[in-house]
């Protein structure tokens, strides 16, 4: 068995945090450390993370990407897993974790509950033209379902999650990063995770998501596909994309937001014509 580190980003969602931990803490294995990375300021949170074991850090507060990043300093396993406070896993997932070799990226599914209550399973897809997991991977799996993921922490030594990413693509993101440097993604079924998603409060973060989708994908074009053409095609027809589907649905505020959104994550993009920063990003 090869010891894991769960690390668990939250933000003022204290009882959330408690069931995650809870369930982790009942399971059949125990992790060899949990890690809660906390991006808010809520006193609830660190005394819960303490009351249930778990080593409690403050975040940076920059987004999910950053926060995953922040946690790994305090990694001293082999293998690492990042599971957000609104997913619980399954009973046996840090045995299955456990048992798996340090040569690759493992992915698993998840069963994904919004506000019907309804559980939809989600597997991993690689990216189509728009930057959406809609492909059948056909044995050349290049996405990951990041809540339910194990990684070899030694990939870390070599990519991080891009803090760009504030809220949303960060998943496809490091599955391309890592992938373009020849190492490897598997799929696993036995690593699986209910992530209890609910829409309240979530259309904060749409400008968030739809401007890293525009970054990312364009970035994922030029430097891991190395596609100059296809790279210039997205960032044109990209926000004409977010918009035309708004005003499709009538929703013309959102098209407002996607406007807004779009140029952001083209600002983004441009950075990238700096030679300095693709290396970085590669």
């Amino acid at each position: 068995m090869t010891p894991i580190t769960i690390c668990i980003c939250t933000r003022y969602r204290p009882e959330d945090l408690r069931r995650c931990l809870e369930r982790i803490a009942s399971g059949t294995q125990a992790p060899a450390a949990v890690i809660v990375s906390d991006d808010g300021h809520d006193e609830a949170t660190r005394d819960i993370a303490g009351q249930i074991g778990a080593t409690y850090t403050q975040g940076p507060q920059a987004g999910l990407a950053a926060n995953r990043n922040h946690a790994l300093q305090y990694v001293q396993t082999p293998l690492v897993a990042f599971v957000d406070d609104d997913v619980i896993v399954s009973t046996d997932y840090i045995q299955a974790a456990t048992s798996l070799d340090t040569d690759a990226i493992t992915t698993g599914q998840v069963l994904n509950f919004m506000d019907s209550g309804v559980g939809e399973l989600v597997t991993p897809h690689n990216a189509d033209f728009w930057g959406f997991q809609r492909l059948d991977p056909d044995g050349d799996l290049r996405s990951i379902v990041v809540v339910a993921t194990v990684f070899p922490t030694s990939v870390f030594d070599k990519i991080r999650f891009d803090e760009r990413l504030w809220y949303g693509a960060e998943e496809i993101d490091i599955a391309q990063r890592a992938t373009s440097r020849g190492i490897q993604i598997r799929f696993d079924a036995r690593l699986w995770v209910e992530h209890h998603s609910y829409t309240a409060g979530r259309e904060a973060y749409k400008a968030s998501a739809i401007a890293s989708r525009i970054y990312q994908n364009t970035k994922r074009h030029a430097i891991y596909d190395g596609n100059a053409t296809k790279a210039v095609a997205f960032a044109i027809l990209g926000p004409v994309q977010v918009v035309a589907s708004a005003a499709r649905r009538r929703r013309f505020r959102e098209a407002a937001v996607g406007v807004k959104a779009s140029a952001r994550g083209i600002s983004w993009a441009l950075t990238l014509l700096n030679p300095r920063s693709r290396a970085a990003l590669r």
